[in-house]
């Protein structure tokens, strides 16, 4: 190494130990003002429907009945797996669906292996699965579901057909504000998932295709 490399590595050495960065001022933080629901309705209406969900326009609680029945009959559906009445917006839609004469599987899985195969293979035979929803993404027209003891992941994941009911206060303008405001709600559920529209893949022969890996149709019931 020259004698001048040295010197001219030796000073700067020597700056960066006593080197001192300015202070610059640190940015504002800028937050977006809150959307109110109307808005959020219409920005998460928009890109649910973009990515192949069929949303339905508010209605309701006490119409949610008619709404979903409308999309069973539409579906020609018979049976389903559905989540516990009281973890649906409205509670007693379950009942109502028994008296207009659909059928409901029990969800439950049996430990043993065997008894498991028979088990999955009658909830096969489900039309549609239904679920609430904790919330609805509107930037990306994502629904937010969690698994539990009386949310079986099962009704979102098997049927052919999934109808998810999502009231318009658990609209979220993003995943980043439902986990600031809600997050610490979710941190023990068995499992959390956040579905963008229907199931689809595109690994068969790189041709889109729709119900491989769940519901090949997702239906949203917005509840005002």
């Amino acid at each position: 190494m020259s004698d001048a490399r040295a010197e001219m590595l030796a000073r700067v050495r020597a700056a960066l130990r006593t080197a001192t960065l300015p202070h610059g001022k640190p940015e504002p933080e800028t937050r977006l003002p809150p959307l109110d629901k109307p808005t959020l309705a219409v920005r998460f209406t928009q890109e649910a429907r973009a990515v192949g969900c069929i949303v339905h326009a508010p209605v309701a609680p006490e119409a949610a009945c008619d709404a979903v029945v409308g999309v069973l009959r539409e579906a020609h559906a018979h049976a389903l797996i559905a989540w516990a009445g009281g973890e649906l917006p409205v509670p007693a839609l379950n009942d109502a669906l028994v008296e207009r004469g659909f059928r409901f599987f029990d969800p439950t899985l049996p430990q043993e292996r065997e008894g498991r195969a028979e088990r999955l293979s009658r909830l096969d035979q489900a039309d549609v699965g239904l679920t609430g929803a904790l919330a609805g993404l509107a930037d990306t027209g994502s629904l937010v579901l969690a698994s539990g003891l009386l949310r079986p992941r099962l009704a979102w994941l098997l049927p052919p057909t999934h109808v998810a009911l999502l009231r318009l206060e658990d609209l979220h303008p993003s995943l980043d504000d439902f986990l600031a405001r809600r997050g610490a709600s979710v941190a023990h559920d068995a499992h959390v998932a956040v579905v963008t529209g229907p199931s689809r893949t595109g690994d068969i022969e790189q041709v889109l295709t729709r119900g491989v890996h769940g519901p090949g149709v997702l239906h949203v019931v917005l509840l005002a």
